[in-house]
């Protein structure tokens, strides 16, 4: 039976909740267990990093991230039972499942709606007029980010043996998922974070609105490049990756622990992959 959530109020409850994601996604066998597996693993590293007194205000810190977390677990859920759900959720969510991508699209696609939407928007909510106040901190992810990056990397040239032909052929590709993460994404965020923070009510949700649109138009791109040798060549990289999915899951969800419930491998039968409606919000 696929987990259901209520929102979590705690750091600790996040992490409990993508473990349940993770392990219903690497029973499934479902290529939608890479992203929470990511995710879940940076949370980690945020709440080691809280702990050590990194941010200027680790409680805030605490707060957004649950807030930021809840978005995912909203879309996760709302997708699960077939309802309503934002634009850019709907794109990861529907083409990791249709099996076109590639494990760096698969990633990017989650990356791309829980970074430049949901962040924003967490940010924006949890600081409101005191937005400036939380730059710092907000930027310090990226030192957190950058720990992982390689190693992100690592796994998906493990999996995908093509996967350094694509660098070549489309201009570094693994340094392309660093640069959307750690870069562009986040600055981007930053940005409508800011633009968010002053507006209420009716106003908000407008821009709220718009900016999923926008963002789901970018889930297109990244899902179908409209670059033909770029396409190509992620095409072939997709048919040639080996590793059954919950080898990667697993992988990418031992990057900064390795629980030796998420490493064992996955039970088998494997559970099938849902099929639904489309929805959105």
């Amino acid at each position: 039976m696929s987990p259901t959530f209520k929102p979590a109020t705690t750091i600790d409850e996040v992490i409990d909740a993508l473990t349940a994601i993770v392990q219903e996604e690497r029973q499934r066998r479902s290529k939608l267990g890479l992203f929470p597996a990511l995710y879940r693993q940076v949370t980690i590293a945020i709440k080691r990093s809280i702990a050590a007194g990194e941010f200027d205000d680790g409680a805030r810190m605490e707060t957004l991230d649950v807030a930021f977390a809840n978005r995912y677990l909203a879309a996760y859920s709302a997708w699960e039972a077939g309802q309503p759900l934002p634009h850019s959720w709907r794109v990861a969510f529907e083409k990791s499942e249709d099996g076109a991508t590639c494990l760096l699209q698969d990633l990017l696609l989650g990356i791309n709606a829980h970074i430049n939407l949901d962040l924003a928007v967490a940010a924006a909510s949890v600081a409101g007029d005191d937005i400036q106040a939380l730059e710092r901190d907000f930027m310090h992810i990226n030192t957190i980010l950058g720990a992982l990056v390689d190693r992100v990397q690592d796994v998906i040239g493990e999996a995908s043996p093509l996967f350094e032909l694509a660098d070549r052929l489309c201009g570094n590709a693994d340094e392309l998922a660093g640069t959307f993460v750690m870069e562009r994404a986040r600055d981007e965020s930053w940005a409508q974070a800011v633009a968010l923070a002053p507006l209420h009510g009716g106003e908000r949700a407008a821009h709220v609105a718009l900016l999923d649109r926008s963002i789901n138009r970018l889930g297109h791109v990244v899902a179908r490049p409209p670059n033909l040798l770029v396409r190509g060549v992620l095409a072939l990289v997709r048919v040639t990756e080996r590793h059954p999915v919950e080898d990667t899951i697993g992988q990418l969800n031992a990057l900064v622990e390795e629980p030796a419930s998420m490493t064992a491998p996955a039970p088998a039968p494997a559970r099938p992959l849902r099929r639904r409606a489309s929805a959105v919000a």
